[in-house]
């Protein structure tokens, strides 16, 4: 990938300093400084992005050392990512031209299973692998808060809450129900007091909700032109009044995270958030600001067609395989023994992936904005103002 690096004098006493060049969109940002501080990015751009400082430069100045790292806009389908029909066509040449009769091979005849058939089986071996294994992935959900609304749906995907924003601000998940609170909040939501989110429900799919509830409604606004699955960058909109300076936004069924604003732009955007899939937008499709923040954990996506992206990671391609394999020697009756041998490979390959803790723990995890472990010049927590 290509880079941009350099070196920036910092004025003493200074909490950000604007670094200014020629960024390919989109890019990422690593920074070291002369000076023990916490460093964040924002306001990035094709020409420039502010850093900020937890603690001011020293006397005598400082210095930051940055490199940017500039990475293609993505398609709806990731470079490198693996395809329903790539694994597909691994396991293809496994299967005998045959069909069985009463236990009995037909000659001349094409035993190739449907394709509909076998990406049953793979994701049938995705779900089975997530729920013997234990693994899931760590993802975002955004949704527009409404006012007074307590409680929100979450996509079936989601099974869990880790931590939850509002308009930015960091909320404490606690553990609370219907029977703690007094509904309906009349003749409003109450004031000055911390905000919350907890979980309402578990079942076919996860409910969360906000106390107090929200005294606003997010904004909505409308695409100017056209977009396709992967651009433009920013996305034109008719305002951008009312929105926050970054987070995400909700087109159809599609969620995108921007990282700028402009009054009638949306910049340095993320497609196809929380499993939601990048695709063209035309003209006119309204634009919903969401401020109701979520990170959780989800299952992989479901898969529908030979295009489904497989959300695990490289290494279990071949036990997804044996799944599918195993399946296939089991519907060949004469092969019943061996199928049943590779499902027993294939449970203790996820046994395996259950025990080893290097699939527990997210070790590039970059810390969110207003997380208890983060430090923020402005401070944390928030109230809720009327």
């Amino acid at each position: 990938m290509a880079t941009a690096s350099g070196t920036q004098t910092v004025t003493a006493g200074a909490t950000s300093v604007v670094v200014t060049g020629s960024f390919s969109v989109p890019y990422q940002v690593s920074l070291s400084t002369s000076w023990m501080t916490e460093t964040f990015v924002t306001g990035k751009s094709a020409t420039q992005f502010t850093v900020q400082f937890s603690f001011g430069a020293p006397v005598g100045n400082g210095t930051l050392d940055y490199v940017a790292t500039f990475a293609a806009i993505a398609g709806p389908v990731l470079s490198g990512a693996t395809i329903a029909v790539a694994l597909l066509n691994r396991v293809r040449p496994k299967i005998p031209d045959l069909v069985f009769l009463n236990d009995q091979p037909q000659s001349g005849m094409d035993g190739k299973f449907r394709v509909q058939v076998l990406l049953g089986w793979l994701d049938d071996a995705i779900q089975v692998l997530t729920q013997l294994s234990g693994w899931t992935l760590t993802d975002w959900w955004a949704m527009r808060q409404v006012e007074f609304q307590p409680w929100y749906a979450v996509p079936s995907l989601f099974v869990s809450m880790e931590s939850a924003f509002s308009n930015q601000w960091a909320l404490n998940v606690v553990d609370l129900d219907e029977a703690d609170t007094v509904w309906p909040n009349t003749p409003g939501p109450a004031t000055s007091q911390p905000l919350g989110a907890y979980v309402r429900s578990l079942g076919s799919a996860l409910s969360v909700g906000l106390w107090p509830t929200p005294p606003a409604t997010d904004p909505t606004t409308t695409l100017t032109s056209g977009i396709s699955d992967a651009g433009p960058d920013p996305i034109p909109v008719t305002s951008t009044t009312g929105f926050l300076a970054s987070g995400y936004v909700q087109i159809e069924d599609e969620i995108v995270q921007y990282q700028t604003l402009t009054p009638t732009g949306l910049g340095v955007v993320s497609r196809g958030i929380g499993g939601t899939a990048a695709v063209s937008h035309g003209n006119g499709l309204g634009v919903t600001s969401l401020g109701f923040w979520i990170k959780g954990r989800r299952v992989p996506l479901r898969i529908v067609s030979p295009l489904s992206v497989i959300e695990v990671p490289l290494g279990w391609m071949s036990h997804l395989e044996t799944y599918v394999l195993a399946q296939v020697r089991i519907t060949q009756k004469g092969r019943a023994r061996e199928g049943e041998s590779l499902l027993r490979a294939f449970e203790q390959a996820c046994a395996g992936i259950n025990a080893d803790p290097n699939w527990k723990v997210n070790r590039g995890q970059i810390r969110a904005f207003g997380d208890s472990t983060y430090t923020s010049p402005w401070g944390g927590g928030g109230v809720v103002v009327p």
